[in-house]
């Protein structure tokens, strides 16, 4: 697999072009871009009904929709939309789109369920934290302790309706999405994915 994601603040930004299946691209001079190949990974999400957040580590291709299937049922989600918070504001996205790698999304489940594996490319775990509230995921299984003591992580609680702060030794999952307070911006560096 090779996606060419267009980056916006060091995120990646937009669909992904297929250089597989694309022989030549014209490109905006002033946008920034970068090139991921590998072999494609899977990342499956978790949904309680109502309110979930939710993100992906991975450049995908697929939509949210497509993210958010579980197979037998189709697509579990309620309405055509989904949220995320981008630079201190809400923005709805449509479901026809790609969920962005390494940003937290507002998605509201019509059932629970795992949804199938959404399939893409790992992006390089770089996360410029702008100062106060940002919503992310991790790329990597990794633990609030890994980072600096200035920055807050709290995780939403489908199932209980509240948020609960996480310490040190608390898992970061990929897949799900958590708020990160930042008393400065600053860039979050995930450590690097375990090859097995």
């Amino acid at each position: 697999m090779i996606l060419l994601p267009e980056l916006r603040d060091d995120a990646p930004y937009g669909p992904p072009i297929d250089m597989t299946t694309v022989g030549q691209v014209e490109l905006d001079a002033d946008a920034t871009f970068e090139i991921l190949s590998g072999t494609a990974e899977q990342i499956p999400l978790q949904f309680q009904e109502g309110w979930n957040l939710v993100g992906t580590p991975l450049v995908t291709l697929m939509t949210a929709e497509e993210s958010a299937s579980d197979g037998a049922r189709g697509c579990i989600l309620s309405g055509d939309t989904v949220t995320r918070f981008v630079q201190g504001a809400y923005e709805e996205c449509p479901a026809t789109g790609p969920l962005l790698a390494e940003g937290g999304y507002w998605m509201h489940a019509a059932a629970a369920g795992t949804a199938e594996a959404t399939l893409g490319l790992r992006d390089d775990g770089t996360v410029r934290l702008h100062q106060g509230w940002n919503l992310i995921t991790p790329t990597v299984l990794c633990a609030p302790g890994d980072f600096p003591d200035t920055l807050a992580f709290w995780r939403w609680g489908a199932a209980t309706l509240r948020y609960t702060q996480l310490i040190a030794d608390d898992d970061l999952v990929p897949g799900v999405g958590y708020w990160v307070h930042a008393t400065e911006a600053q860039t979050l560096q995930f450590p690097e994915p375990v090859r097995r």
